[in-house]
């Protein structure tokens, strides 16, 4: 077998599709088109509103599929499959087990019926490496000011900002659980979600840490003087 081909992968940094874009929009004054509202109030309380954010969609990060044996530790369970403490195996991989965006779930995030457990024999190379991808990003960091002029000189005003982290508060998922434990007696599964709960194999366990790009939603409220 060529080793060098199935340890050939993906970099765990690469993000093939990455979009992002930013945005400032001056909100037309109500003011300008309304009569009843062209005065002085109405053109500080209409007036003055912009709108600005940056919007971000990443794929996730390629990951490897691994496997642990019920009741065996690591190094019996290479020694009964590998013959060699220093060998692990991989999982066989059936068919592609990176399910269509249509069908993931946050239980199910890829097909873990596209796996099984190694031969004994097998030298630990029977899959690639990096061979499915994790959850990815969607993110729309959001804010809105509002300037309110004080003073005859333009450049001198009040400014009341509102941003949003997450605007959408959109589920960005961290993690995925990618190892399965498998019954050596049987060589079934036994950590799928609907068997231990929500954090067996094949499925998002972690939200994004709070500070990160699209952790859960952030709301902050500030006022800035310009004089």
């Amino acid at each position: 077998m060529n080793t060098r081909t199935v340890n050939y992968g993906l970099l765990s940094l690469d993000r093939s599709r990455s979009l992002a874009f930013n945005y400032i929009y001056d909100i037309p004054s109500l003011a300008r088109t309304n009569s009843f509202l062209d005065n002085s109030l109405g053109r500080q309380i209409f007036g003055g509103w912009q709108l600005s954010g940056v919007s971000s969609f990443t794929v996730g990060a390629p990951l490897t599929l691994g496997y642990s044996l019920t009741g065996i530790g690591a190094q019996e369970r290479n020694r009964r499959i590998t013959g060699s403490e220093d060998f692990a195996p991989r999982l066989v991989l059936t068919c592609n087990p990176n399910l269509p965006r249509s069908e993931r779930t946050t239980l199910a995030f890829i097909d873990t019926k596209c796996v099984a457990p190694g031969l004994k024999g097998s030298i630990g190379n029977d899959s690639g490496v990096d061979t499915v991808r994790g959850p990815g990003l969607n993110n729309w960091d959001i804010s809105i000011f509002k300037k309110f002029n004080y003073g005859e000189s333009a450049e001198r005003y009040i400014q009341l900002r509102l941003e949003m982290y997450n605007a959408f508060n959109h589920t960005n998922w961290a993690t995925m659980n990618s190892t399965a434990q498998i019954n050596p007696n049987t060589g079934q599964i036994v950590n799928l979600p609907s068997a231990v709960g929500r954090d067996g194999f094949g499925a998002l366990t972690a939200v994004r840490a709070t500070g990160l790009p699209g952790s859960p939603r952030i709301i902050q409220l500030a006022a800035k003087v310009y004089f």
